[in-house]
């Protein structure tokens, strides 16, 4: 079995400065347009998961504000119910009954 040993200026020598300077820069060309493309997902990923939170924020806040304005309804029907009962006289045993 043969060794390899061979260095770093023979293969520059071998193969020419040219050549590997032209592999180096298709290397770091790739690298730099897949990290473009990574940035340029991870920021779209972001920008979507922060506007379907704030869209499902504000869904919580219309059904909680839906929800309080119910409420608020049931107790001023109730309200009135009791100044008409107390109104007509009634006494309070029989609104509460």
């Amino acid at each position: 079995m043969k060794e390899n040993n061979t260095s770093i200026k023979e293969v520059i020598n071998k193969h020419g400065e040219m050549n590997i300077m032209s592999g180096a820069l298709i290397i770091v060309f790739f690298v730099v347009l897949i990290s473009g493309y990574y940035l340029k997902m991870y920021s779209s990923t972001k920008e979507s998961i922060i506007s379907r939170g704030e869209a499902r924020a504000l869904k919580a806040a219309q059904q909680f504000s839906s929800y309080i304005n119910t409420e608020k309804i049931i107790v001023e029907q109730e309200e009135l119910t009791t100044e008409e009962l107390l109104g007509d006289g009634r006494g309070c045993g029989e609104i509460v009954g």
